[in-house]
């Protein structure tokens, strides 16, 4: 890392030697002169439709990963797995099984709500051997 910073900042410095220097070497680039900007701010459109709603699926019982992906699918973006077993955080989510959901199977919400999935550390998972780093 030490090298890399060093060799990163040699480039830089060599670049602004060069810069600084007076060069002997006639230029036969053209002025540049700045083109004037326009400013073409406009107003937003205020937004008129209601954000997206979606049946809520039946995921109790199932694979956290698989559902995760179709509630992901059916537009849902706030998707909160909160383990009731004692673990402190669910990593990864092949490991996992649901046990229970907020909101309730068939109702009807918005898809930018928070959708809480309770988990359980499945079986296999948790009889692994790997330090608790959710195998």
């Amino acid at each position: 890392m030490k090298s890399l910073v060093a060799v990163t900042f040699g480039a830089i410095l060599a670049g602004s030697v060069s810069a600084c220097g007076t060069s002997t070497e006639p230029t036969d680039s053209p002025a540049v002169t700045p083109t004037p900007t326009v400013d073409v701010t406009t107003e937003a459109e205020p937004q008129t439709s209601a954000p997206a709603k979606a049946k809520m699926p039946p995921v109790k019982g199932t694979n956290l990963q698989v559902s995760v992906h179709k509630l992901e699918r059916l537009g849902f973006t706030d998707i909160m797995p909160l383990p009731v077993d004692g673990h402190a955080f669910a990593a990864n989510y092949a490991n996992w099984k649901i046990v229970g959901q907020d909101p309730a199977a068939g109702k009807r919400v918005r898809t930018n709500i928070e959708v809480t999935l309770e988990v359980v550390k499945t079986d296999e998972a948790e009889n692994s051997f790997c330090f608790d780093n959710d195998c």
